[in-house]
């Protein structure tokens, strides 16, 4: 008599039943899928709770306290337009102070908590004469010029560090309760980078930051006098 392979039988009212086979199988299915689905909800867990909670299970390209980088807002200024930085990539033209237009050699995309070893940065629009409001990393160097900075502080430009341009008011700590995206530009020749009304500081192709003199303390709210912006930087 020939051996039935089939996973159902018959009933006396005609209609199929289950074998122990197909049971088992199904069962076999059931647990396979549970497992896929909970390890998949387990990471998407852990990717939340990581990133917001352990710095020692956070994603490698969390911004770190000297990370100088721009958030999304921000323009640049490219050879046919202000281009926000969200859509530069190596190769790209930018402009730059002092040295023109410049490749991009490399953007990264970096993720900032809000907190103090990675705080970002609100300047309202309008606040250093820049018509849109821009974030940045509390660590990213905005550059100034002026011809009484040489006798001031020894050289034409000068550079402030966002989180030292604080006062409370135009110019704030961003305290959300949610990461943002950052962008740090690098370029083939250490630069000011030419934003929306700001420059601001980016690294070479070797690395490192032009060596422009860094304001802090009272020579802050001094130089924004000289430039017209007669604001007073929280301490």
């Amino acid at each position: 008599m020939p051996r039935n392979h089939s996973l159902t039988n018959t009933d006396q009212s005609g209609l199929p039943t289950l074998t122990p086979s197909l049971v088992n199988a199904l069962f076999s299915i059931t647990d396979a899928v549970g497992s896929v689905v909970s390890r998949k909800s387990s990471i998407a867990q852990n990717e939340t709770y990581d990133a917001i909670d352990h710095d020692d299970l956070a994603p490698p390209q969390i911004a770190t306290s000297t990370a100088q980088a721009l958030g999304s807002s921000v323009l640049v200024r490219t050879p046919s337009r202000l281009t926000p930085v969200t859509q530069l990539k190596a190769g790209d033209f930018v402009c730059t102070a002092k040295l023109g237009f410049q490749k991009v050699i490399q953007v990264r995309e970096l993720l900032a908590w809000m907190k103090e070893d990675s705080a970002l940065v609100r300047i309202t629009a309008g606040a250093l004469g820049n018509p849109s409001t821009a974030w940045v990393t509390g660590d990213q160097k905005l550059i100034f010029s002026h011809p009484r900075f040489a006798d001031l502080f020894g050289a034409p430009d000068v550079a402030i560090k966002a989180v030292d341009l604080v006062n409370g008011g135009s110019i704030v700590v961003e305290e959300r309760g949610l990461p943002l995206h950052v962008f740090e530009v690098c370029v083939e020749q250490s630069s000011a980078l030419v934003s929306d009304g700001l420059h601001f500081s980016v690294p070479g192709r070797a690395g490192g930051h032009f060596r422009w003199p860094v304001l802090t303390g009272r020579q802050v709210p001094l130089a924004l006098r000289v430039l017209g912006f007669d604001k007073t930087p929280a301490n």
